[in-house]
């Protein structure tokens, strides 16, 4: 079943396709033979002016209309939320959404210059930010998969520790991927205690990093930010001795 109901006449049976999965603009193929019971899948569609008006119909159960007479003037534009900020920074955060960060980036850009510019947007952040940390903040993109990004560990942890000020420990276990039960540390440290890695993986070519919180043998709450360049191992080996690392510290402290 699709959800949103939308979409439901755009799945289309294929069962000569080799891939579960195919997609073509608002068509979604699939081969029932491959298809697993229960499972969810997320996948992207292209967005228009009359999906956006069906979609909010559907969501507000009333009827929507677009409108093509300009917008007056003197006229105050009211901005509507959804008050739906924590199912979108666990997408942010636990499915790894590169297209969400850019997004918010955007956003940001928007409400502080009226500009959707990244340039402009991460400009602002850079002056607004220039004093709260140790490093400077060479910042490319939104989401991180530019090399050009070069924000060093230091800048992380300061910012992970402004994080836990604002959202306090609960919100982030929340957020934040749990080892062996959430997001991309979901095969790693598990334990039948239960969880006490909360963090972020990043991954290009040859750099790993890991950044969040852990727990301590002593119950205290630990900061980290652990980055590894120009590597020429595999990532699983890798992303196995920070492991590693991680659980030295844990019995350590």
């Amino acid at each position: 079943m699709a959800k949103p109901s939308r979409f439901q006449t755009h799945f289309l049976y294929q069962k000569k396709e080799d891939l579960p999965f195919k997609e073509f603009p608002h068509k979604f193929y699939f081969n029932p033979e491959k298809w697993i019971l229960n499972d969810t899948l997320l996948k992207p569609f292209q967005t228009s002016s009359k999906i956006f008006v069906d979609l909010l119909s559907e969501a507000t159960q009333s009827k929507v209309e677009i409108d093509s007479l300009p917008f007056p003037k003197n006229q105050i534009q009211r901005v509507l939320y959804t008050h739906q900020e924590e199912k979108l920074y666990k997408a942010l955060l636990q499915d790894s959404d590169n297209l969400i960060a850019e997004s918010l980036l955007l956003m940001i850009g928007k409400a502080k210059n009226d500009t959707l510019n990244t340039k402009k947007t991460i400009d602002y952040l850079q002056s607004r930010w220039q004093n709260d940390f140790s490093d400077p903040l060479i910042w490319a993109d939104g989401s991180g998969v530019s090399r050009y990004n070069l924000l060093t560990p230091t800048v992380i942890v300061e910012a992970l520790q402004k994080t836990y000020s604002i959202l306090g420990w609960e919100k982030i276990t929340s957020l934040f991927p749990a080892g062996g039960i959430s997001g991309t540390i979901l095969n790693h440290y598990k334990e039948a205690s239960g969880p006490y890695v909360f963090a972020k993986t990043g991954t290009l070519k040859n750099n790993i990093s890991l950044s969040g919180f852990f727990i301590g043998k002593n119950n205290r709450i630990y900061v980290f930010s652990i980055l590894v360049n120009n590597h020429n191992s595999s990532s699983e080996a890798v992303r196995e001795g920070i492991a590693s690392l991680i659980r030295f510290f844990r019995k350590k402290y």
